[in-house]
């Protein structure tokens, strides 16, 4: 939390034609979350959004959707934008260590962000 507010924080959930969504790995602990950073002092949500995809894979999608889904907890505020992709290896930052194409199912159960 931010001064007693939930820290804002935007989410990219890029998702392949057979409906695997890209997981990211945390290499200090043992999250797994979609492409996701903080949404900095006077920037919006979107343009948080693809500044994260693309420090977190070096990704530059076509396009993301409207925001999809808006979650609060754990002390953050967390707007999710659905990317429709091709899968593709991405280039990690050094804040993550492994990367998963998952579907669903395996998504709900590892996402903390989203």
């Amino acid at each position: 939390m931010t001064n007693g507010k939930p820290q804002p924080v935007a989410a990219v959930m890029l998702m392949t034609p057979d409906g695997r969504t890209l997981m990211l790995h945390r290499a200090d602990t043992d999250d797994w979350r979609f492409p996701c950073d903080q949404i900095g002092e006077g920037e919006t949500a979107e343009a948080a959004a693809w500044r994260a995809l693309f420090r977190r894979t070096q990704c530059r999608c076509g396009s993301i959707s409207a925001p999809m889904m808006r979650c609060r907890r754990d002390g953050v505020d967390a707007v999710t934008y659905l990317c429709p992709a091709e899968e593709f290896t991405p280039q990690l930052d050094s804040a993550h260590d492994a990367f998963q194409w998952m579907r669903p199912t395996d998504v709900l159960a590892a996402s903390k962000t989203g």
